[in-house]
């Protein structure tokens, strides 16, 4: 499954809190980590549009006929 890690209330914090603890994250998940604030509105519409491609991945996914050794029949 696909996995976005957020590092959250980012405006809290300073560069140096900031580093450390994406430093951390990314050790413990093994990917990238985003930064993100909604206060200061920093990282937001990025990991919108992240999460809604995922999200329609998933669909289109879902949605798509199953490969199969046999020709598709059309009942129609």
């Amino acid at each position: 499954k696909p996995e976005v890690v957020v590092l959250s209330k980012c405006d809290a914090l300073d560069e140096e809190a900031i580093e450390e603890k994406r430093r951390e994250l990314a050790a413990a998940c093994g990917g990238e980590v985003r930064l993100l604030s909604s206060v200061a509105g920093t990282g937001v519409t990025e990991t919108l549009r992240i999460l809604f491609g995922h999200i329609l991945s998933a669909r289109a996914e879902e949605n798509a006929p199953e490969e199969q050794g046999d020709a598709a029949v059309s009942l129609s």
